[in-house]
Parts: C-alpha cells; structure tokens; sequence
C-alpha cells in the first residue's frame, strides 16, 4: 500500500507538475495589446436640403387647434355629485386628474357645424374662462376635445352645453376609463 502511494506520487509529480508549471507560466507572462486604431472622421458633407412646405391654402385650417383657459375666479367650494364621487372611487380616479369632455359633430345642433362650434367655444373661453380648461378640435374625428381637472368636470360640462347650446349628450373620458360620466 505504501509503495503503490509512492508509485502514484511520483506520477503526478511527473505528468501534473510540469502542466500546472506551464499554466502558471503562460498566465504570467504579459498580455499582448494591440494598438487602438487610428481616428478617421466621417466624410464632411452639407446638411441635407428639407423640403419646403407649400402654404396651406386660405379657407383651410390648420390639422389641430388649441385654446387655453385662464385661471379662473369660481370660489373655491367644488362640489361633486355623488355620482360622479362613486364613479371616481370604482375606477380609483383622483380629483385632480385630467379628464376630457368629447363634444361630437352630431352634438352641435341644426345649422352649427364643427368649426361654428370652436369659434364660439374659444370666444366662451374668452369671456367666461372655464377653470383650468384646454381645448384642441379633432378634424379628422370630427370632434372637439375640452380637457379639465377631475373635481371640476361637472362644472365644466353644465357651462359647455349652456355656452354651446349643445344637443344630445356629451361624454366625459379618462385614459383608463373611455366613458365615466355623460351630460
């Protein structure tokens, strides 16, 4: 037995000594780098020419419109319907969230388009500032968009269908709830 843990020495000593040696020695030796390469700039060539747009033509407006509402002087007491407080807490909404009233062509009335329907929402805006309102038109849609504050949204859509003489009813949407009030 104990010559055979001899025998077995010897042979590692042999065969695995000299390869750990070899290892150890290659893992020392230095690491060849190579030389970063040479900075060449890209070819210098003018900006590219943007094409000029053609102005749109007089009787057409433009894709999008916006109005902003000014700060408004309606006291301070809000007050929500318990409707719309309920509608609130079930899509865990928060008052201070902005919601958009839609205003459809259908809502305009006999004899009001669209675009009769902006002019006299701008020139309500004007007047009679809704509280902390934005407004844009849809063309495309068909449709007139009126963004407000959550805790406001009652106050505001009363004002529009006054202001507005509006037909039909009106929807108030958030992103993650398409239709939670209608007037």
């Amino acid at each position: 037995e104990t010559r055979e843990l001899k025998t077995l020495a010897l042979v590692l000593r042999r065969l695995l000594l000299p390869s750990l040696l070899r290892t150890a020695q290659n893992l020392l030796d230095p690491f060849p780098c190579r030389a970063a390469p040479v900075f060449t700039p890209w070819p210098a060539r003018p900006p590219p020419a943007l094409p000029v747009a053609e102005p749109a033509p007089p009787d057409r407006s433009p894709r999008r419109s916006w109005v902003v509402a000014a700060r408004s002087r309606v006291p301070s007491q809000r007050s929500m319907s318990r409707r719309l407080r309920d509608t609130l807490s079930v899509h865990r909404l928060h008052p201070l969230q902005r919601a958009r009233w839609v205003i459809h062509r259908e809502n305009c009335g006999t004899g009001t388009d669209l675009e009769q329907t902006w002019r006299a929402l701008c020139r309500a805006v004007r007047t009679a500032p809704l509280p902390s309102c934005t407004a844009t038109i849809q063309r495309d849609r068909a449709e007139v968009w009126v963004f407000c504050d959550l805790e406001w949204a009652e106050h505001v859509g009363r004002r529009l269908k006054r202001a507005l003489q509006l037909e039909g009813s009106i929807r108030l949407c958030v992103r993650t709830a398409p239709d939670i009030l209608s007037m």
